[in-house]
């Protein structure tokens, strides 16, 4: 399985062409579940917040409650906003 280390590259033709991640970026970092799902939520937050736990949960195709202590783990770092109906 190539999961997470080869990408699309440039097209030949109507030909679809990879590459190895590493040999476009250079070595990559790997970080814990965590860290990255933590990552995607800050980027998630700041493009279509506010959100709710439910709506990442969604977008991302996570459980509920899995969004849930993702956001309770991130506490310090989200505002809340209150918005009226």
């Amino acid at each position: 399985m190539a999961g997470g280390l080869i990408c699309f590259g440039p097209n030949e033709g109507n030909r679809v062409t990879y590459v190895r991640i590493e040999q476009w970026l250079g070595p990559i970092e790997r970080v814990g579940q965590e860290e990255a799902l933590a990552w995607v939520l800050r980027r998630y937050l700041s493009a279509y917040g506010p959100a709710t736990p439910a709506a990442f949960a969604r977008w991302f195709n996570l459980r509920t409650t899995a969004a849930k202590a993702l956001f309770a783990r991130l506490e310090y770092e989200i505002e809340p906003v209150d918005i009226e109906g």
